[in-house]
């Protein structure tokens, strides 16, 4: 009885560490992509490749800078680019524009952007080397540099990209400019159209 109970109990335990290594595996094997069906993974022909062009407008309301010494508001604000890989999206901005302002507003550098999959039809999003002057009078403030907070992409027909008050790091300036400064935005991807964040299992 002894020995059928020890067996019994070595089975049991082999099972659950192959249920473990199983799920772990599982879960390292899936990177985000961009899809044109809401499915979860995204496979084959309904995953956008490389060198897909992303195009964004602002949607509703005005993009937002609360940057200490001023709100910096803009009516009108355009960002694209292409991916530059197929998995975990990525690519440099080639456009990025900020209009209708009430206040002298330059970009300096448009930086880089890239996707990662969260839940859902959702992602983050993460701004590398952008870098933004906005000055008004005699105050100037530049900001910029890695955006790893409080940006969001949700999928659909057409997809959106919200700025839900980033931080945003101050690279130059005086006290006057808050540090870090507030950005709010929310933004309609207007190209692809439909587009979903998903994900893609290795091998497939």
């Amino acid at each position: 009885m002894k020995i059928i109970k020890m067996l019994g109990l070595a089975a049991v335990a082999a099972a659950a560490l192959m249920a473990f290594v199983g799920a772990g595996v599982a879960s390292a094997s899936h990177d985000t992509v961009l899809c044109k069906k809401n499915v979860h993974p995204c496979r084959g022909a309904d995953v956008y490749g490389q060198g897909t062009q992303i195009h964004a407008e602002l949607a509703t309301g005005h993009a937002t800078l609360k940057a200490g010494f001023a709100n910096i508001t803009c009516e009108s604000s355009t960002v694209a680019g292409d991916t530059q890989s197929t998995t975990t999206p990525k690519g440099a901005i080639d456009v990025l524009k900020f209009e209708k302002c009430n206040a002298t507003v330059n970009v300096l550098n448009n930086g880089s952007l890239q996707i990662h999959h969260t839940s859902g039809n959702k992602g983050n999003l993460v701004v590398e080397g952008t870098e933004v002057e906005v000055a008004i009078g005699s105050t100037s403030c530049v900001y910029g540099g890695k955006i790893t907070t409080g940006l969001t992409v949700t999928g659909g027909s057409p997809a959106s990209m919200v700025a839900n008050e980033a931080s945003i790091p101050k690279l130059a300036g005086g006290f006057l400019c808050a540090s870090p400064a507030k950005w709010t935005a929310h933004y309609k991807i207007t190209q692809p159209n439909p587009l979903h964040i998903s994900t893609e299992t290795e091998g497939h």
